[in-house]
């Protein structure tokens, strides 16, 4: 079988040259570069937004517990407050 290539003129009337071919190629090739640029930037982006996260979550914890102890007090201070009332009521 012999390798066929076409002459200058076959080429010249293809609509779809090699020239076009490699230009499209190279429009292929760059957008493929922007594409991968813009996913590596968006996942520095998630990682970051990742860390923030992590660092919230554990300011709620912390919060929530210091809630859950002042909450405790505060319950404390009023069963205080009512055996203090009720004892003055008794009295009276």
């Amino acid at each position: 079988m012999a390798y066929y290539e076409p002459n200058q003129q076959q080429q010249q009337r293809d609509p779809y040259s090699q020239v076009d071919q490699d230009g499209d190629l190279d429009e292929i090739y760059a957008g493929a570069k922007r594409i991968n640029q813009n996913a590596r930037a968006i996942n520095g982006e998630v990682v970051s937004q990742n860390h923030l996260l992590d660092h919230l979550g554990d300011d709620i914890e912390g919060g929530t517990s210091a809630l859950r102890a002042q909450t405790a007090k505060a319950e404390l201070v009023n069963k205080r407050k009512k055996k203090v009332h009720t004892s003055i009521n008794f009295r009276s």
